[in-house]
Parts: structure tokens; C-alpha cells; sequence
């Protein structure tokens, strides 16, 4: 008798032990799935070498709310509006203008063309 209540302590206590590393599983998919949804995050590159894009301009339509890519080219456009499209600017590069649909089409990779910049000499 005092096996069978020793063996039932153990399995309430394996039972609850599940419990809470289910429930903390669970709290963690929720929190995932939550940062998962707002975060959108895009990389530029330069579309001939394929190298990381820094400093590059990204907003919808006013220039003076515009997020800028880091060192890695990438930037969080979770609070832009996807209703209209979304603009990548950056000197000496083409600016682009793509929708949100065009952007997930590409995997959230932006390939800009550089464009060459004549000074004119009076």
C-alpha cells in the first residue's frame, strides 16, 4: 500500500510538472505568434552583389516618417500602412515603390539597382 501511494505522489507530481511546462509552452507559441505578426521584417540589398543595404529610406508616402535599414539591411515595416505602397530610397540607388503583396512575393527581400550620378562641371 505504501508503494501505491508513493507511486500516485509521483505521478500527481509528473502531472502537474507537465502542466506547467505545457502552459509555458503555450504562453511562449502566444507571444511568438503575437511579435510574429507585427513584425515584418524586410532586407535590402544591392541587387548586383547582393551585399546588405545600410541607411536606405523606407515610408509610404510621407518622406519625414521614414524608417531606415541598418548595418544588416533590414528594417521593421510592421507599422507601416500596407494599404498603400511602400517606397525604398536610398542616393545613388533607383528608388523602388512596391506593394506589400510584391514584398511577401520576394520573401521580404528588396534588390535595388545603382544608378550613376553625373555631376555636371559649369
Amino acid at each position: 500500500m505504501a508503494g501505491y501511494v508513493l507511486l500516485l505522489l509521483e505521478y500527481n507530481h509528473v502531472k502537474i510538472f507537465i502542466k506547467e511546462t505545457l502552459m509555458k509552452n503555450i504562453l511562449l507559441l502566444i507571444l511568438f505568434l503575437n511579435v510574429a505578426m507585427y513584425a515584418q521584417v524586410v532586407t535590402v540589398k544591392d541587387k548586383a552583389t547582393q551585399n546588405p543595404l545600410e541607411l536606405v529610406s523606407v515610408y509610404n508616402s510621407d518622406p519625414n516618417r521614414a524608417l531606415l535599414t541598418g548595418s544588416n539591411g533590414k528594417v521593421d515595416i510592421g507599422k507601416l500602412d500596407k494599404s498603400k505602397p511602400i517606397i525604398f530610397r536610398l542616393i545613388g540607388y533607383e528608388r523602388i515603390e512596391l506593394t506589400i503583396s510584391q514584398i511577401e512575393e520576394n520573401n521580404f527581400i528588396v534588390l535595388m539597382n545603382q544608378t550613376t550620378i553625373s555631376l555636371m562641371l559649369l
